[in-house]
Order: structure tokens, then C-alpha cells, then sequence
């Protein structure tokens, strides 16, 4: 039995998922584009999530986004597995699209760490050595420049009449900037992203690859660099040590919890109050939960740090003294 799963409101998350035997099987192009961004956009509306950034490599994805009410596990099952449907479809296959490792669900803590994972998910094709530069993908993806900007997909080919004609969503920036006005928040990071992209192509030692090549390659190619051995599937992204070891510390004794609760339920008490967070056992029997308090540490603080505002200061004297 899988161990119970800790949801709280307002959570910003990290989900990622890998195709099987590291298969390129969603190739960068025009085809797995639209059906991509079709069935993200259709497992957002259904589930409530807004997305902040995403990119769909050809052997994996990364997906950013604020989850309202603890209902990613959802969005993950109709999203991972409608793609998968589809794309099999495409490619005339059978097997699975997804590899059987879990997928990655990781809850990140503070701004800090929210800075950070926008500009590593929408740098995901650079760091791959595809692109020279994050726009140039052709994948499915979304980046700053897309904030507040709708965005639209049509019905892919061997969608039923049941699914609707188009999807449409609007990605904006990560809670703790929304107060902002958006066209700096967008050139702010913009600006990260820039920069990490001048560093990376300092640091590179082989050619790019191109989005030629990406888009030619066979789906069923893998790459060339052995797979690396993952164990770890973090819970949770965190750059503050302290607050990283209460969020464990807190888990761990949800998890204590949970197996009594769970326990106390199969021996027929009805009454037994589930702890805070508390997923299945919720949605699938109804059971009674406690409250998730606001300073959980599992929670996403949206309070800009220090370093966070000498970051946004320095960036806007240098934009100031620019224009």
C-alpha cells in the first residue's frame, strides 16, 4: 500500500512524469503540441489547478502550477493517463506511454524555491542541450512571456465528439506576485531566465542539438546518455533547511497518524477524525478530518525573503538605470 498522501489548499507543487524506458515518445513538434496542451488544458479546468509554468520534453514533463484544493491527484490520473491514450493512438502503439516509477509530486515551500523552479521547469530544453534558448522548443510548454495571455488548443484527431471543441486556460505568475505589476513580474523573470541561458551556453562544451533534430527523431529512440539511477522522489523543495526538516517532521507524523486513524476505521469506528490533509480516505469514504492549520510547514508561505527582495531591487535598478 502506497503511503497516504498530505493535501493542503494553495499548495504551489512540481509534478513530473517519465515515459517509459526514457522512449522519446513525445517529441518535440506539432502534433504533440496541440494534444499535449489539449489535455493539460482539459485536467485544469476539470480539477481547479493554475498553471504557472510547464514543459514537455520528449522523454518527460514538468509541470508548475498553485493547486486550489488538493485535487493534483486528480488532475495527474486525467492528464497522465488521456495523453497517454492519445498519444499510443498516434503512434499506433500498445505499451505503456509512462514509466511505472511514481511520478514526481513535490510541494515547494517557500519564494525562494518558487524563484528557482520557474526558471529551472522553463529551462528544461536548454539544460537538455536542445535549444540555445527556452522559446525556441516547439514542445508543449509555458513560460513567463505566456502570463496572463489565453491559451487555446483544438480537439486533437481520435478525440471523441464528447470531448469539447477547444480547451482554453490562462497561466499567471506564482502567488506572492500577483500584488505585482505583470508586465515587470514577466520581464523579471524573463530576465533569470536570460541570464541562466548566457551561463549555461558559457558552460556548454557540445553542440546544440537543435529543434531540427529533436523534431526528427524517432519516437521510439532513447537518448544517448545512460538513464540515471533515482531513488529519492522528494515531497518537498525547499532551500531553508530549518523549515525543510519541520515539513519531514510533520509528515512523518501524519503518516503515524494516518495508519492509526486508518487502523481504528477498518475496525469498524466510524467516528475516528482522519489528520489534516488526508486525501483518499476523504474523497472515497467521507471520513472526518481536521483542519489544516496556516502555518503548517508543508504549506506554501508566500512571504518574500531577504534575498528575494534584494533580488527584485537589484533587478529593478538595473531596469531603471537601463531605460
Amino acid at each position: 500500500m502506497t503511503a497516504p498522501k498530505f493535501r493542503a489548499p494553495n499548495q504551489v507543487v512540481e509534478i513530473t512524469r517519465r515515459t517509459a524506458h526514457r522512449q522519446m515518445l513525445m517529441r518535440p513538434g506539432e502534433d504533440t503540441c496541440n494534444l499535449a496542451g489539449y489535455m493539460f488544458g482539459k485536467a485544469v479546468q476539470d480539477t481547479g489547478q493554475e498553471p504557472i509554468v510547464f514543459c514537455m520534453m520528449s522523454t518527460h514533463h514538468h509541470s508548475m502550477q498553485v493547486d486550489p484544493e488538493g485535487r493534483r491527484s486528480e488532475f495527474m490520473q486525467r492528464f497522465n493517463s488521456n495523453l497517454a491514450r492519445k498519444r499510443n493512438l498516434q503512434l499506433s502503439r500498445r505499451e505503456n506511454l509512462w514509466s511505472s516509477a511514481q511520478p514526481g509530486d513535490m510541494a515547494i515551500l517557500g519564494m525562494d524555491d518558487i524563484v528557482r523552479k520557474v526558471v529551472y521547469v522553463a529551462l528544461q530544453a536548454v539544460k537538455a542541450n536542445c535549444v540555445e534558448h527556452a522559446h525556441e522548443w516547439t514542445g508543449f510548454q509555458i513560460l513567463p512571456r505566456d502570463w496572463g495571455k489565453p491559451m487555446r488548443f483544438e480537439r486533437p484527431e481520435f478525440c471523441g465528439p464528447d470531448m469539447p471543441e477547444f480547451v482554453e486556460f490562462t497561466p499567471m505568475p506564482p502567488p506572492g506576485f500577483r500584488h505585482l505589476p505583470l508586465d515587470e513580474v514577466i520581464a523579471f523573470f524573463e530576465d533569470l531566465i536570460a541570464a541562466e541561458e548566457d551561463r549555461l551556453a558559457n558552460e556548454r562544451t557540445k553542440p546544440v542539438l537543435g529543434i531540427e533534430y529533436c523534431e526528427s527523431v524517432s519516437p521510439f529512440s532513447t537518448p544517448d546518455t545512460p538513464s540515471p539511477m533515482r531513488t529519492l522522489n522528494p515531497k518537498f523543495a525547499c532551500s531553508d533547511p530549518v523549515r525543510l526538516s519541520e515539513a519531514l517532521r510533520s509528515q512523518r507524523n501524519f503518516t503515524q497518524r494516518h495508519r492509526f486513524a486508518r487502523t481504528e476505521h477498518r475496525n469498524g469506528n466510524r467516528k475516528v477524525v482522519f489528520p489534516a490533509g488526508t486525501l483518499q480516505m476523504r474523497v472515497e469514504s467521507g471520513v472526518e478530518c481536521t483542519e489544516v492549520r496556516s502555518n503548517d510547514p508543508r504549506c506554501t508561505s508566500c512571504e518574500w525573503t531577504p534575498h528575494l527582495h534584494k533580488l527584485w531591487d537589484d533587478w529593478d535598478e538595473r531596469r531603471r538605470h537601463a531605460a
